[in-house]
């Protein structure tokens, strides 16, 4: 298994956070996620798109 974090901010910025990353490496795929991403200041924002339960896994779409 080979894992891959690397998220595109846009055109010319690509992150890399496969040797040091933030807790946001743990949220995994979905193609119906409840959370969505949003770019500011070539930072990643992960939000709630919807209200999510308690104890329910933080997914969102990686776009692959």
């Amino acid at each position: 298994n080979i894992d891959c974090y690397l998220f595109k901010v846009n055109w010319q910025w690509v992150i890399d956070a496969s040797m040091k990353g933030g807790p946001a490496r743990f949220i995994n795929h979905s193609c119906s996620p409840n959370c969505v991403t949003r770019v500011m200041d070539q930072r990643i924002l992960i939000v709630a798109g919807r209200d999510i339960a308690a104890g329910e896994e933080l997914t969102y779409d990686y776009r692959f």
